[in-house]
């Protein structure tokens, strides 16, 4: 069984360094300082841990964890309502299986020109297209905004302070 001492850091905690540790670099849990593990010889003079109690690992979640997770969660969730969207997107008309009688009024509708009265199926299926548009936008965007949270939380560091 190996032997764990207490190191002191600055900021006031203390840092559980083992036997083998002699002489390594190692980085304190709370302020982010790096000391070094003083010599085996000297590690001796060091207040010794009790053994039966370990330090537990926070549990908590700091910032940067939350902003990582919001952001992948919008991320998820704004391609999961995309694809659900365009799934069920209203499809155009098939023309080639229209019936001779169909395709006649369809063809007379089109001669009305620009300034006809448009039907409850073209007025529904413009207005569905401006629909989709908008909700592609609005995920994309969404998405994009998750991803930058993310990686902006995964790239910038706790700050250590530095005496």
């Amino acid at each position: 069984m190996r032997t764990t001492y207490l190191l002191p850091c600055e900021c006031g905690e203390n840092i559980r360094v083992t036997s083998v540790q002699a002489g390594e670099t190692v980085q304190c849990s709370s302020c982010g300082a790096e000391l070094t593990a003083p010599p085996f010889r000297e590690m001796q003079n060091l207040e010794l841990a009790d053994p039966k109690k370990r330090r537990r690992r926070e549990k908590g979640w700091d910032r940067r964890k939350i902003c990582m997770m919001v952001g992948l969660y919008l991320t998820a969730g704004a391609l999961i309502v995309l694809a659900i969207v365009w799934a069920r997107r209203p499809q155009s008309m098939d023309f080639s299986a229209l019936s001779p009688l169909e395709s006649w009024q369809a063809w007379m509708e089109l001669r009305q020109g620009l300034q006809r009265r448009v039907s409850w199926f073209t007025y529904y299926m413009v207005e569905s297209r401006k629909q989709l548009r908008l909700t592609t936008y609005v995920c994309v965007g969404t998405a994009l905004f998750g991803i930058a949270l993310s990686l902006s939380a995964f790239i910038l560091r706790k700050k250590r302070a530095r005496i």
